[in-house]
């Protein structure tokens, strides 16, 4: 139900109150700062099933809005629904040789899915020179440039080469660049590199005006990054300003539990419905950043953790998702992994250990119900945490059954509309540029 029944509130002191997907939330939990009241608790878990205490499968975009937001962000949404008018996104047309073929990449496919599914949705406008168009992609591939070579550090110049030329492209070719001092614009990087891609852009690297107050380079710092690599430790995110993206695995992923399917009819089914005999699971490489090595040598071996150092076959280990009570999901070269929507989906409770990490769509996702987070300082303590944590087990993984994994996946609906992960990511970028 999209609309909002206020009824006035009278002499007789009734209550104002708000219908969010066909339930009526009070005013008083609407702009109240305590969220985690069991009256609001309640309405959560209302939320989280239907009626017939069933799980509800459409999640549309703003159809269903938390009740558990703060109110600041829940007003916001709540103002964003009484719109006059839809949301319209323009991407900007550059020529061929600016275009480059789409990876089959499990990992990096954001780019493309977020643009393909634009292009299919309500909120497209192809006309740039439409009135009251809201925003503008800048439609970088960062992914793509990246793996035009193998090598890493050539691959990061590759994909600053190619965003510098688009970027010079629409700047001299587009009017509507200065409309807003770049701020009505964004980017998409699926890659490591993420916001970083964003100094490529300033004018001392285009070898123009090395000036730092230059106004071109106002205009690029203003823009708006959709990442993976939501790292606040990385000086090119933009923690207020960048969207943290949940990872699109891709179609092709023959480990993924997603498959591109409907996440209703995963291969296992529905996952609370498993006996998880084992305590704490990880595969992948053990060598990598700055927690993983640690964890490796004070846990390998221990008869509570099932410690992988490489990577399963895809039957195997969907089999170990699913005989798991928790999945680690330690931070390697970067904070994100698509191991925490393998975790998801699997209905294993992330264990996140990656401090810097803006997890994705935390306006939409209380993270502290989905996940365990522990700070990298204390990973020996691994499993005090968790086995302190058990006796919420049963409450995370009906949350990540329920409502994030709905949220987090980039699904499609019977009518081919993306879902899931790309609607709430227009809901994110529509907040930020709301006044």
């Amino acid at each position: 139900n999209n609309n909002n029944n206020n009824n006035a509130k009278g002499n007789d002191d009734s209550e104002k109150r708000n219908n969010i997907d066909g339930k009526e939330v009070d005013e008083e939990v609407l702009h109240s700062n305590n969220n985690n009241s069991p009256r609001t608790n309640l309405i959560i878990r209302n939320k989280m099933k239907g009626n017939d205490g069933q799980r509800s499968d459409a999640v549309p975009g703003l159809d269903k809005i938390p009740s558990s937001l703060p109110s600041r962000i829940l007003q916001a949404a709540l103002d964003i629904k009484k719109r006059n008018k839809p949301f319209k996104i323009h991407i900007y047309d550059v020529p061929p040789h600016l275009q480059l073929p789409t990876i089959q990449d499990y990992k990096y496919q954001l780019e493309t899915k977020f643009v393909d599914c634009l292009k299919a949705s309500e909120y497209y406008e192809a006309d740039g020179e439409a009135p009251d168009i809201d925003a503008f992609l800048i439609p970088f591939q960062c992914a793509e440039a990246r793996f035009k070579v193998r090598d890493r550090a050539a691959g990061q110049v590759e994909a600053e080469t190619h965003a510098r030329q688009v970027f010079d492209f629409i700047r001299t070719n587009y009017r509507h660049w200065d409309s807003a001092k770049g701020a009505n614009h964004f980017f998409l990087c699926g890659h490591d590199m993420g916001a970083s891609i964003r100094t490529a852009l300033y004018t001392a690297q285009r070898g123009a005006d090395s000036n730092p107050n230059h106004r071109e380079n106002h205009h690029v710092h203003n823009m708006i990054g959709i990442v993976n690599t939501a790292d606040v430790a990385d000086e090119h995110f933009h923690v207020h300003q960048d969207i943290s993206s949940p990872p699109h695995v891709g179609d092709t992923c023959a480990t993924c539990i997603q498959g591109g399917h409907d996440i209703a009819s995963v291969p296992y089914g529905n996952p609370l419905g498993y006996d998880r005999k084992r305590l704490v699971f990880f595969a992948g490489n053990l060598n990598r950043g700055r927690i993983r090595p640690l964890v490796k040598q004070v846990f390998r071996g221990h008869p509570d953790v099932t410690l992988v150092d490489g990577y399963l076959a895809p039957e195997e280990y969907m089999r170990s998702l699913y005989s798991s009570k928790y999945c680690l999901f330690p931070r390697g070269f970067r904070g994100w992994s698509p191991r925490l929507l393998d975790a998801i989906w699997s209905g294993c409770v992330p264990v996140v250990l990656s401090d810097d990490y803006v997890l994705p769509l935390s306006h939409w996702i209380d993270w502290s119900r989905a996940a365990l987070i522990i700070p990298e300082a204390r990973f020996k303590s691994l499993l005090d945490f968790i086995n302190a944590d058990l006796s919420s087990l049963g409450e995370r993984r009906e949350y990540l059954y329920y409502h994030v994994r709905n949220v987090m996946t980039w699904g499609k609906d019977g009518h081919g509309t993306c879902t899931g992960a790309f609607q709430f990511l227009i809901r994110e970028l529509e907040l930020k540029l709301s006044p």
